[in-house]
């Protein structure tokens, strides 16, 4: 027996035959599948992607327009709009910079927070083993991409400081890890966008220390 429901057909509780009764709980799980693989797809495509950026490209150059109207859009989307920007001219000075963020700071607690509710939300409307795939997709390709950038960078520039060269593709990673909760999650607008894109500039947003923000 068929019952009609507002133009759609749904399998009565006692139909006999083949069709399994109706069961909102299946739809549900299937239509989360459903948007887990389309999302899923989409932060695959995104780790390729982010795997072609012209990573660390433009360090030390002189702030453009455009490098300080992301970085307020980044530090407003934080909660800190009074934040300064400041150019780290080096290596040596990314180094001083990278040595004095304080992992306790409010920037970081903000981070911190903002990412944490990001991947309940994600975990929250995905099926966490593909979505866990495809972020570990990002890692791959982003992790390989951005080391091989910053250490033929560091040996044009004489630097051997390993540790500093492995902290820059570390930060990379992070941030397109970041953004790619982004998208799992939904989020039209978000200052890990933001942060993001100052890699997809070129730049390092070494820290955020104090009332500074210290952009390679």
């Amino acid at each position: 027996m068929m019952a009609s429901y507002k133009g759609m057909k749904v399998l009565s509780t006692d139909s006999t035959g083949d069709d399994q009764p109706w069961s909102h709980d299946l739809v549900a799980e299937e239509g989360r599948l459903a948007l887990s693989e389309r999302m899923v797809g989409l932060v695959a495509r995104f780790a390729r992607h982010s795997a072609h950026i012209n990573w660390f490209a433009r360090l030390g150059e002189p702030l453009t327009r455009e490098d300080a109207r992301v970085a307020r859009a980044y530090l407003s989307g934080l909660g800190f709009p009074h934040v300064m920007v400041a150019k780290v001219e080096d290596f040596e000075a990314a180094s001083i910079a990278a040595e004095t963020l304080d992992r306790d700071a409010p920037a970081f607690e903000t981070e911190e927070q903002l990412r944490a509710e990001l991947t309940l939300s994600a975990y929250g409307r995905l099926d966490q083993e593909l979505l866990e795939a495809a972020l570990h997709e990002v890692q791959g390709f982003v992790g390989a991409a951005s080391l091989a950038a910053i250490e033929e960078l560091g040996a044009s520039h004489g630097v051997e400081d390993e540790l500093l060269l492995h902290a820059a593709a570390g930060a990379a990673v992070q941030a397109t890890h970041l953004a790619a909760l982004v998208l799992a999650a939904g989020v039209d607008d978000h200052p890990f966008v933001d942060k993001f894109r100052l890699f997809e500039l070129g730049r390092w947003p070494v820290a955020l220390v104090g009332t500074t923000l210290h952009l390679f």
